[in-house]
């Protein structure tokens, strides 16, 4: 409802601040400071002024226009609509007064009422200013009816991957029982491209309560590797759940449940729910929270089966065209079998700056860490993690509707990886170069 108040402003000019007619003489006082303290946008005590003065004469159309003026800008719509009535009573005509009642009536949530209002002044042929902030004002009314709403992601990418088995720096591996060399195709980094495909599609639906919703995703993604072909990737996910945005908070509860096949055969599936809410600090700076539970199956491993927990914190902040994101998190996974039960921590910054033509420019830095709780029995010692991940690119917009609600762009990027572990088996090097034709709705 932002929207309206320069448009309110604008049917003020054209039609005047007031029905013009006089005030008695006796409220003269009341109605003056009551003006005053209004125009000076101290609406409370206003309206009290006013207030007295409509007691002293309760069939005054300009006492109860501004009345009616004060009461919608303390939130008092249902005295505003009958303050508002009582001036129509005496000019049925008054076009200022039904613009009014359409803006209260609005605020109620009865747009069918403010609809109504808004034709009834656009019948009288106002003028073509006011026609247009009219008809503006009636397509957000739409809008705001309009229960459904889509968006999404769709993209095509191509990747080299220098290490695409995450094989270790070194094929001579230390052991409980001494050096051991591998051999196969995980014992020496191999390279392969990848071809993939995403398709991220989501729906709300807006209930007739104001701030309610439920929003669901559906994501997809199939990756084909071009040699190591038993490496292809096929995963399904869907998120769906109730949201509640009031003024600049935000939450909901998800179902979650996601499917990964590799090779052709299921690998694992995973089902739970999260919490996420969300609080606009600033119009610069927004944080996030997330709180997620899931239950994985590990089709071919059943010592891998586990419940995970973990929290998350993020925070967005803007910066004339330059945009940070940060965000922490922990998580907690309880395997069957305790070798792979683990604590991890990780953390991520990333800074994108938004140049002219469409063209941004992005760099990041993650960071995890994970310590697992069991001895792996090869090597007699508990595994401990460390990864660093650094990278960056270029994005270009090829093409954006005109309303800016589509676009197309293309997007380089690279992520090299550094892990380093307490078992020489999953100390590793990794460089990806990505290449993605992307399109947003």
């Amino acid at each position: 409802m932002n929207k309206i108040a320069p448009m309110v402003l604008l049917f003020g000019l054209v039609f005047g601040s007031a029905p013009a007619l006089a005030v008695a003489t006796g409220h003269d006082n009341h109605f003056a400071r009551g003006t005053l303290l209004f125009n000076a946008k101290d609406f409370n005590n206003a309206y009290d002024e006013l207030f007295k003065a409509f007691v002293q004469d309760p069939g005054n159309p300009d006492i109860n226009f501004h009345l009616g003026r004060a009461a919608f800008e303390t939130g008092n719509y249902e005295m505003a609509l009958m303050a508002f009535e009582r001036v129509l009573m005496a000019d049925p005509e008054a076009i200022r007064i039904k613009l009014e009642m359409g803006r209260t009536f609005a605020r109620l949530g009865n747009r069918a009422h403010a609809r109504r209002y808004f034709n009834e002044v656009l019948a009288t042929n106002p003028p073509l200013m006011v026609r247009q902030n009219i008809n503006a004002f009636l397509q957000t009314l739409t809008a705001q009816e309009k229960k459904h709403f889509f968006n999404g992601f769709l993209a095509l990418g191509c990747d080299w991957d220098d290490n695409v088995r995450v094989a270790p720096a070194s094929d001579i591996i230390n052991t409980a029982l001494g050096d051991i060399r591998l051999t196969g195709d995980s014992a020496s980094p191999q390279e392969d491209f990848i071809l993939n495909a995403t398709a991220v599609l989501k729906h709300t639906f807006r209930f007739r309560d104001k701030g309610l919703s439920w929003r669901s995703t559906g994501t997809a993604f199939h990756g084909a590797y071009k040699d190591e072909t038993d490496l292809n990737t096929l995963f399904l996910g869907i998120s769906t759940g109730p949201n509640l945005t009031l003024g600049r908070f935000s939450a909901g509860i998800h179902g979650l449940f996601n499917h990964l096949d590799l090779d052709d055969s299921r690998y694992q599936r995973s089902v739970g729910g999260e919490a996420v809410a969300g609080f606009v600090a600033t119009p610069s700076l927004l944080v996030n929270a997330r709180c997620r539970y899931e239950k994985k199956t590990f089709f071919k491993d059943s010592e891998r089966d586990a419940k995970t927990g973990s929290i998350e914190l993020m925070a967005a902040f803007i910066s004339g065209a330059t945009w940070y994101n940060a965000s922490m998190a922990m998580e907690i996974e309880n395997a069957e079998d305790d070798t792979y039960t683990y604590d991890r921590y990780k953390g991520k910054f990333s800074v994108e700056h938004r140049f002219s033509y469409g063209i941004s420019v992005f760099a990041n830095y993650e960071f995890q860490q994970t310590w697992y709780e069991d001895p792996y029995e090869m090597f007699n010692q508990k595994r401990d993690d460390t990864i660093h991940y650094l990278g960056g690119g270029i994005r270009k917009e090829l093409w954006d509707s005109p309303g800016k609600n589509a676009r197309l762009f293309i997007q380089l990027s690279y992520r090299y990886t550094n892990a380093n572990s307490s078992l020489d088996l999953y100390e590793y090097e990794k460089n990806v170069a990505y290449s993605l034709l992307g399109y947003e709705f």
